[in-house]
């Protein structure tokens, strides 16, 4: 209904944003580095970081991942779990925009858009493992990196079942992710 919705407001309608900077790069040990890729990077990094800052060092990090884990005891000693639960979401809610961000710097963008990263971003929590960010991060990156190296001798479309076979292998090999700790195990 959503998407349906956004199309109809907005047209199904491929849309791009133009920056002055959008076909700018420079050169790194020999390769062409675009400016957008860069600080879409820069981008991703800093979130990740603060993410994993918030929810390792300060005591709201430390009740919302009680109220994941066990809901029950964390109202026992004391935390709002709703509001607790609330935050989370809008946590949540402002990664999801600093992705999106991201992803507008170079990308075209549509209502239907989301049907191309369900695949990839699965795989990227299941390789990482339920629960790791530094995983997540860690995952993405090689998993990326192989999806691009593909993309030379088998173009993109096939270069993109590389997520698909990596989810698959990690299903088989390792179910709880190769940095998946005692919230992977719980699910």
């Amino acid at each position: 209904v959503i998407e349906g919705m956004l199309g109809f407001v907005f047209s199904g309608t491929q849309r791009r944003i133009r920056l002055d900077y959008g076909g700018a790069n420079f050169e790194i040990l020999g390769a062409n580095v675009a400016v957008v890729k860069l600080i879409a990077f820069g981008l991703a990094v800093v979130s990740l970081a603060a993410l994993f800052l918030i929810m390792k060092k300060t005591e709201f990090g430390q009740a919302l991942r009680a109220t994941i884990q066990h809901p029950e005891a964390a109202r026992l000693i004391g935390v709002n779990t709703e509001r607790v639960a609330g935050y989370g979401f809008g946590l949540g809610l402002a990664t999801a925009a600093i992705g999106g961000t991201a992803l507008a710097l170079d990308s075209t963008f549509y209502p239907s858009l989301h049907w191309h990263w369900i695949g990839p971003l699965m795989a990227i929590i299941v390789v990482g493992g339920l629960g790791s960010i530094p995983g997540a991060a860690i995952a993405a990156m090689v998993l990326g990196m192989g999806q691009a190296l593909l993309q030379i001798p088998l173009g993109t479309t096939w270069a993109q079942t590389f997520f698909y076979i990596a989810l698959f292998a990690t299903l088989m090999v390792r179910p709880q992710g190769f940095f998946g700790g005692r919230l992977a195990q719980r699910f």
